[in-house]
């Protein structure tokens, strides 16, 4: 469950901050970028990058 919840958040701070991944990740909690990709990929069925381009849409 804390997972979850922590995985919410790195979604949201995903599309709302500039944040890199490795900042998101130890921010919500995880110690390890990799590991933090590998759940949210899991999860979400894509890699947070992958999420934040497409939920962000293209920047100019």
């Amino acid at each position: 469950m804390i997972r979850r919840l922590r995985l919410q958040r790195g979604r949201m701070l995903l599309t709302t901050t500039d944040k890199t991944i490795s900042e998101i990740a130890y921010e919500i909690g995880f110690s390890n970028p990799a590991y933090f990709t590998k759940c949210y990929r899991e999860a979400y069925g894509e890699t947070p990058t992958a999420a934040r381009n497409r939920l962000t849409g293209p920047t100019s």
